[in-house]
C-alpha cells in the first residue's frame, strides 16, 4: 500500500482522469453497478489535501462530470429500460432499481437528491428516470444538489484524511500514516454498506401515480 500511495504522489493528475472517469462509468450506463467511485473521491481528496492538486480545479471537474453522467444515464433508460436476461448484472439491477422507482414516485421525486448519496442506487437513479420519461430539466431540478454535495463531501473528507496522513508522516512515520489511513478506508467502506443498507429497508412506500 506504501508503494501505491507513492505512485500516486508521484502521478496526483492521474488518479484525479480515473476519478472522473469512474464519476462517468457509474451513473451512465448499468456497468456502474461494478464502479466503486467514492474510493477515487476520497483519493483526489487526500492529495488534494496535502496540496499536490488543486481541489478549486478538481471539484468543479468532478461535479461536472457527475452531472454529464446522470445526463448520459437518463438518456440510456429512455432510449434502452433495464438490462435483459438473467444475468448476475441484471439480478443486481432487480435489487436495486425497484427503490430507485419508489424514490422517484415518492412525491414527485422529493427524496432524489438523498438517494443520489447512496451506493449503487444513485447508479439506477438517473437511468430509472429516463425510462419513466422525466425530462433532463425536471431530473437535474431535483437531483442536482445531490450531485453536488456528494462529490463535496466526499472529497472533502478525503482532503481532511490527506492532512492527517501528512501530519503523521511529519511526526511518526510513513508506516504509521499507512495505517490510518487503511483503518479509515475501512470504516468508509463498512459506513457506506451501511447506508446502502439502511436506505433499502427505509424507503417510504411511494404514491401509485408515476413523476413525470
Amino acid at each position: 500500500m506504501e508503494a501505491l500511495l507513492d505512485r500516486a504522489m508521484a502521478m496526483p493528475w492521474l488518479v484525479l482522469v480515473i476519478a472522473i472517469a469512474m464519476i462517468l462509468i457509474e451513473t451512465s450506463s448499468v456497468l456502474g453497478l461494478l464502479v466503486f467511485t467514492d474510493s477515487t473521491l476520497l483519493a483526489v481528496g487526500a492529495l488534494g489535501g496535502q496540496g499536490l492538486i488543486s481541489l478549486w480545479l478538481a471539484l468543479p471537474l468532478m461535479i461536472a462530470a457527475a452531472i454529464l453522467a446522470d445526463l448520459l444515464g437518463l438518456r440510456f433508460g429512455s432510449r434502452r429500460g433495464r438490462t435483459g436476461g438473467e444475468s448476475w448484472l441484471s439480478r443486481l439491477w432487480d435489487r436495486y432499481s425497484a427503490p430507485a422507482g419508489k424514490v422517484l414516485r415518492y412525491r414527485n421525486g422529493l427524496i432524489i437528491p438523498i438517494a443520489r448519496l447512496v451506493p449503487y442506487v444513485r447508479t439506477v437513479i438517473p437511468i430509472s428516470a429516463g425510462v419513466s420519461g422525466m425530462s433532463p430539466r425536471e431530473y437535474l431540478g431535483k437531483a442536482a444538489i445531490g450531485i453536488v454535495v456528494w462529490v463535496l463531501g466526499v472529497t472533502l473528507m478525503g482532503a481532511g484524511a490527506g492532512q492527517v496522513f501528512d501530519f503523521l508522516v511529519q511526526n511518526q512515520s510513513v508506516a504509521i500514516a499507512v495505517s490510518v489511513l487503511g483503518v479509515l478506508a475501512l470504516l468508509a467502506t463498512a459506513f457506506h454498506q451501511k447506508l446502502t443498507g439502511w436506505f433499502l429497508t427505509r424507503v417510504p412506500d411511494a404514491e401509485q401515480e408515476p413523476s413525470r
